[in-house]
């Protein structure tokens, strides 16, 4: 077993299985990423919005708006991580789709 692995095993086993790449990649992109991902910023910017309308101090909707940006990249890590071995075609397609969808969470 890897060195970051024996490291990492007292982190929660689904975080773990991301970051070491053992969970499929199909699972990786289409669950984590798009499904629990797309859901956690749109609840991020639905936060931020309503604070917003609420004339709460800007910083705050800033903060609510930031919150999911560490598990976005990491969520970007873990497709990367996980698109490691495998037809590169495939390999290729979720990292620009990863990319894309990292940029798409800030711009909207």
């Amino acid at each position: 077993m890897p060195r970051l692995a024996t490291a990492l095993r007292p982190v929660p086993g689904h975080f773990r299985r991301l970051w070491c790449a053992e969970s499929p990649l199909w699972r990786v992109v289409l669950v984590d990423m798009l499904i629990w991902g797309t859901l956690l910023n749109l609840c991020a910017g639905g936060l931020s919005l309503t604070l917003i309308a609420h004339d709460a101090p800007d910083w705050t909707a800033l903060a609510a708006f930031l919150v999911p940006l560490p598990y976005n990249l990491f969520l970007c890590f873990a497709v990367w991580r996980a698109s490691g071995t495998g037809h590169a075609a495939l390999t290729t397609g979720a990292r620009a789709l990863a990319i894309v969808w990292l940029a798409g969470v800030f711009m909207f």
